[in-house]
């Protein structure tokens, strides 16, 4: 019988430190930074279980989001993000985490 070898593929679930409506019409997410990873996938939608969701990949730990489906934000909408973090793996592919907890964020600026 062979074992397989014992593998750290598995990465940790992402934290949304803030997430917040910036004057202009615009979403400020704040993730907390993680060791070992190569970027994170920002998700933000309009409904909480993110039907129509838009998926932003991003490197740094700090995503400003300007646009929802190539519209502007809207102001007096509701808008959901939440988001999780990515490696590279050996053949090229990326190894997910966990997805963070869903933030509401309300446009008032």
């Amino acid at each position: 019988v062979v074992t397989p070898a014992p593998t750290d593929n598995k990465l940790d679930k992402a934290i949304i430190k803030s997430a917040k409506n910036l004057k202009g019409k615009k979403i400020k997410v704040a993730i907390k930074k993680m060791s070992d990873v190569d970027g994170y996938e920002v998700v933000i939608a309009k409904k909480k279980n993110f039907k129509g969701k838009q998926v932003i990949d991003t490197k740094k730990a700090k995503v400003k989001i300007k646009k929802f489906k190539k519209a502007k934000l809207k102001k007096g909408k509701k808008y959901f993000v939440k988001v999780r973090a990515y490696k590279i793996g050996a053949d090229g592919k990326k190894i997910y985490g966990d997805y963070s907890a869903a933030k509401k964020i309300k446009i008032k600026k």
